[in-house]
């Protein structure tokens, strides 16, 4: 079983929803900061992997994010958007045929949105268990 971890540095951003042109086709603008934050979990991940897997995949994601002035340093985990599921989504696109040649490999998923603190800064921390 290959492990890898990976830390993304940035605040992370959450899968939008499409939007729907008067043309019918579906899309998401292309000045979006989804764009950019796929690209470099992208570029971070093909850095640490040679090539994509067939096998088995299994993700612990851990999502740190800015702490709000409002919230105090005692508390860790966050309720406030970004959904988590839709933070899961954008890393399962971005690894897709980078770590793995489609999401339906990945069997296991763990994931918690957390606040920043004095050891953590805003960023994804991704750790990744390979079977073939």
């Amino acid at each position: 079983m290959e492990k890898i971890t990976l830390k993304i540095e940035g605040t992370p951003v959450a899968q939008p929803r499409h939007r729907r042109a008067q043309s019918g086709h579906f899309y998401i603008p292309s000045n979006h900061p989804i764009h950019k934050w796929k690209e470099l979990i992208r570029l971070i991940s093909q850095s640490e992997v040679n090539e994509s897997t067939d096998g088995y995949v299994s993700l612990s994601l851990e999502f740190i994010l800015p702490r709000p002035k409002s919230i105090p340093e005692s508390q860790l985990y966050s309720k406030r958007k970004p959904d988590l599921d839709n933070l899961i989504k954008a890393v399962l696109d971005a690894l897709n045929g980078v770590v793995y040649e489609d999401d339906r490999q990945v069997y296991h998923i763990e994931a918690h949105k957390i606040y920043e603190d004095k050891i953590n800064t805003p960023g994804l921390k991704i750790k990744l268990s390979i079977k073939d």
